[in-house]
C-alpha cells in the first residue's frame, strides 16, 4: 500500500511537470476559438458543423457548432439564449442513462462572457475504464458549441484537464 502512494504522488508531480499539458494549438470552428492541447488531429469531416479529432493516445474530441448572428442583449438573443439553455439543462443529464456520473453539471461564466455547461462521467469497456466530458458553450448572442471529448482514463482527471482550456474560448 505505501509504494502505491508513493507511485501515485510521483505520478502527480510528473503530471504537474508534464509540458504536454501546457502546449496549446488554437482551433477555430465558425467564429469560435478555443486554445487546446497539442497533439489533436482532423480525424474527419463531418459536416460544415460538425468536426472530429483524435490525439495520438486515442482520445476523440468532436465538435459541433451551432453560431448565432444575433446582436448581444437583443430581445432575439435573449430567447435564443433561453432555448439553448433549456437544451443544454435537458441534454446533459441524459448522459446518466450510458455511464456513472463521475462530476455532475456545473455551471460557470468564462472571461469573455461565455456560459459554460459541463459534467463527466465513466463507463467499463472491454479495454477498460472510459472518460466521456460533455462541454457545452453558449455565447451572448446565443452561439452554442457542443464538445464532447472521450477515451481511456479516469474521468475525474481528464475533466480537470480539459475544464481549464475553456477559459481560452472566445466567441
Amino acid at each position: 500500500m505505501k509504494h502505491h502512494r508513493a507511485a501515485a504522488l510521483a505520478l502527480l508531480a510528473w503530471n504537474a511537470t508534464c509540458p504536454s499539458t501546457a502546449s496549446a494549438e488554437n482551433l477555430e470552428f465558425r467564429g469560435l476559438s478555443i486554445e487546446w492541447l497539442d497533439g489533436f488531429t482532423r480525424e474527419s469531416f463531418i459536416s460544415n458543423d460538425m468536426f472530429a479529432f483524435k490525439d495520438r493516445a486515442g482520445t476523440r474530441l468532436v465538435v459541433q457548432v451551432f453560431p448565432s448572428t444575433l446582436v448581444p442583449g437583443s430581445l432575439e438573443a435573449t430567447r435564443l439564449i433561453e432555448a439553448r439553455r433549456t437544451f443544454v439543462e435537458d441534454q446533459l443529464p441524459k448522459l446518466q442513462r450510458v455511464c456513472d456520473i463521475t462530476n455532475p453539471t456545473a455551471r460557470a461564466i468564462s472571461s469573455s462572457g461565455l456560459e459554460l455547461y459541463s459534467n463527466a462521467c465513466k463507463r467499463r469497456n472491454p479495454g477498460g475504464a472510459e472518460f466521456v466530458l460533455q462541454y457545452f458553450l453558449v455565447s451572448p448572442a446565443g452561439g452554442l458549441a457542443l464538445f464532447t471529448v472521450y477515451g481511456n482514463g479516469t474521468a475525474g482527471m481528464e475533466y480537470k484537464k480539459y475544464t481549464v482550456l475553456f477559459e481560452s474560448a472566445k466567441w
